[in-house]
């Protein structure tokens, strides 16, 4: 789907290079080197001829992940950090609580709820992800803990990261909703979107922190 250029929600990739005070041969080569997928360099005809764009938000964390990392890791060290897909090994509950980017109140709302003292990949992503929008959006704990237990519910689906969770309000509940990313889904006008993640993103972010 294209967006036109005036939607807030996109940059240009000129707007970007001047903005993150890059060049276009580094853009291009952490395209080519896998750092930024192809897909989200969106071509679109403007009264100039064609731009690049991108989504706004995707793109600007993405460049400052690779600014943040590429003065002590490889290219290829980056790019295998950001590499799709599900992981498969487990972490103990004692190793997450020393992981200071991990919240300790989402992880033993986990624990509680799942009743395990070991957490796959899945499972730590989303206390994270959890922690860091609890935190923005000041979730009451109460909404946190039935977030926590639908996730209990989605974790043993999820069999790779191409997925959103979305968080949504109505009147003073907020709700989440796990929604794949080729769907589109439609609400009433008294729901509002008040986040969404892609997981994706949020793993690659989540590695690259911690190292795990």
């Amino acid at each position: 789907m294209l967006f036109l250029p005036a939607n807030k929600n996109l940059i240009s990739k000129k707007e970007l290079l001047k903005l993150k005070g890059i060049s276009y041969g580094q853009l291009y080569r952490w395209k080519r080197k896998n750092l930024i997928p192809e897909k989200w360099f969106i071509k679109k005809a403007v009264s100039t001829g064609q731009e690049t764009f991108f989504e706004r938000d995707r793109i600007l964390d993405r460049i400052d992940m690779i600014l943040k990392l590429k003065d002590n890791n490889s290219l290829e060290a980056i790019a295998a950090k950001m590499a799709p897909g599900v992981e498969i090994r487990e972490f103990t509950f004692n190793d997450l609580k020393k992981v200071r980017e991990l919240s300790f109140n989402i992880l033993y709302m986990f624990e509680k709820q799942l009743k395990k003292e070991s957490f796959t990949f899945i499972e730590v992503l989303f206390v994270y992800i959890l922690g860091t929008i609890g935190s923005e959006l000041k979730i009451d704990r109460n909404d946190l803990e039935d977030i926590v237990t639908s996730v209990k519910n989605w974790v043993r689906d999820i069999k790779d990261l191409s997925w959103s969770l979305n968080l949504y309000s109505r009147y003073s509940q907020v709700f989440a909703l796990l929604v794949h990313n080729e769907a589109q889904l439609h609400t009433d006008s008294r729901t509002r979107l008040l986040k969404a993640v892609n997981l994706q993103d949020a793993a690659n972010e989540l590695k690259l922190k911690t190292g795990i």
